[in-house]
């Protein structure tokens, strides 16, 4: 099912995509996959709000994951929430960045 997702997303097939989506999470509750999709599929909508609704669901999934904390935190930035991203900031270990999540993260901060 995921490439099946993936491909309608790289199709734009949007609404079928979703239908995907919502049947990978009643399979699979706790795997942040399509609750990301989502939230990238809201995005690419401009419906914000659910897109963060999303975003969130994925990163209380997996919080250490550096492309789901940053697309939380551009999320939350776009719902002007700037004590929670205050919060998750001193989260991310610069340390153990690769030289492209170093620079995502660089472009995160010159957004805010």
């Amino acid at each position: 099912k995921e490439e099946m997702l993936k491909e309608y997303i790289k199709f734009k097939e949007y609404e079928k995509a979703k239908k995907v989506a919502f049947e990978l999470i009643r399979e699979r509750p706790k795997d942040p996959f399509p609750y990301l999709v989502l939230g990238d599929i809201y995005a690419s909508e401009k419906e914000l709000k659910k897109a963060h609704r999303y975003y969130a669901k994925a990163y209380m999934l997996d919080r250490e994951n550096f492309g789901i904390k940053l697309k939380f935190l551009y999320s939350l930035l776009n719902q002007n929430m700037f004590e929670q991203i205050r919060i998750i900031l001193p989260t991310i270990k610069f340390e153990k960045l690769s030289p492209s999540q170093k620079e995502k993260l660089k472009e995160f901060y010159i957004a805010l």
